[in-house]
């Protein structure tokens, strides 16, 4: 097998990767929106879920000794500064996200708050490749990228046209839209943590960390203005919130680094639709009926990464 085609099968698997990790996104969201449900109390379930996944990382690091060292690289490389500062709060803008669905989606709905992240992915994401701010260095902004990034933000508008409301404040739409812009960043550092560290669980522990204290701080608000959450019975798949996410975060750390910030983005995006469908009728949290509009949301988001994937040189062989 040529150098060529190794490539490409790197790509493809790393693609399918993505997309697997993407579709995880989707089941974590539907076990984070049950026990919100549960407990009354989003908040509450938000904390859980970066919190335990913050607990499994400090144990995770305190046992392997490849934790114990990356931590040490890690710090080092902060110090020397190889590593910025700014790469050790990606969590932030986790639970900037996880905020804004309790609070900015019901104003917007929850399709048209899912059009404004997915814009803001592709448009975080061509940035940073193009300016370099993952693992992986500068990536060419090519005509394959740019249309792969349009013809997402079409798939997912058309999954979610019947869910968009008219009479919805689209000034609001301005807060889903950065935070998507800001998760290509949070991309690109938890790659650079990666790298520096020579493990995936620093950029795990990092972004748990952070994003469980930003939360601790919604949650602490929540409870002086709502009072506590609910103490009921929960299932116990709803409590796996921190579990997938833990999977979530390293295997993007890792996959960021061969697929850059936008391709990455996009093979995410399209494994949650696509899975979200699926989690949608075999465990439906309401009545959800199967549309055209739906699967073809879905197909058109395979057709996008595909576009997005053709390589640079067949590219600029043609100019």
């Amino acid at each position: 097998m040529t150098e060529g085609r190794r490539s490409v099968w790197r790509l493809g698997l790393a693609l399918v990767g993505a997309a697997l990790v993407g579709g995880s996104m989707a089941m974590q969201t539907r076990a984070n929106g049950e026990l919100g449900q549960r407990l009354d109390d989003a908040s509450a379930a938000a904390l859980w879920s970066f919190g335990s996944g913050f607990v499994i990382m400090v144990v995770l690091c305190a046992l392997l000794p490849s934790g114990r060292r990356g931590l040490a690289r890690m710090i080092a490389a902060v110090r020397s500064g190889e590593l910025p500062r700014w790469t050790l709060f990606g969590g932030v803008i986790g639970g900037c996200f996880v905020f804004a669905q309790s609070s900015i989606s019901p104003l917007l709905g929850v399709a048209l708050f899912t059009v404004g992240v997915v814009t803001g992915q592709s448009i975080g994401g061509i940035l940073t490749d193009r300016f370099g701010v993952g693992p992986g260095g500068p990536r060419p902004v090519t005509w394959p990228r740019l249309l792969g990034a349009v013809v997402m933000v079409i798939a997912v508008a058309w999954g979610a046209s019947s869910g968009i409301s008219a009479s919805a404040p689209i000034l609001w739409l301005l807060v889903p839209l950065m935070i998507g812009i800001g998760m290509g960043w949070q991309q690109a550092g938890n790659g650079k943590v990666r790298v520096a560290s020579g493990t995936a669980l620093m950029p795990t522990l990092t972004n748990f960390t952070s994003g469980s204290a930003f939360l601790l701080i919604g949650f602490l608000v929540h409870l002086a203005v709502a009072g506590p959450p609910k103490l009921v019975a929960v299932p116990w798949w709803s409590l796996l919130g921190g579990v997938i996410g833990v999977v979530y975060i390293g295997a993007s750390a890792i996959l960021v680094e061969q697929l850059g910030v936008l391709l990455l983005s996009l093979g995410l995006v399209a494994g949650q639709v696509i899975t979200s469908l699926v989690v949608d009728q075999l465990l439906p949290a309401a009545e959800h009926t199967l549309t055209v509009a739906m699967v073809g949301s879905a197909a058109l988001t395979v057709v996008a990464v595909a576009i997005s994937a053709i390589p640079d040189k067949q590219v600029s062989g043609r100019g």
